[in-house]
């Protein structure tokens, strides 16, 4: 029973970890607060919080694969991206 809460627990802390970048941060609030005056505080949370953990899986399969991510950046009216950093590849 506690390997599962354990998990559970590491996951959401992966998550968490996201919004410690300030770009991040403040995207997240712009996007939630134009969503929030067209449609309500409940639709925008629901939006935020479903775009976010999207975006989130993406960078942790980035970074399963040892490429390295940019934090998430959301844009109202679009969605929201997360980009490689730096990519070297060799040509054959």
């Amino acid at each position: 029973m506690l390997a599962p809460a354990a998990l559970i627990a590491w996951k959401l802390k992966a998550l968490l970890l996201g919004f410690t970048k300030l770009g991040t941060l403040l995207s997240v609030l712009a996007f939630f607060g134009v969503y929030w005056s067209l449609y309500g505080w409940p639709f925008a949370l629901g939006l935020v919080l479903s775009i976010y953990v999207h975006e989130m899986g993406h960078a942790m399969a980035l970074r399963d694969f040892g490429l390295p991510a940019s934090p998430s950046m959301f844009i109202p009216g679009i969605g929201a991206f997360i980009r490689l950093r730096t990519l070297s590849i060799t040509p054959v």
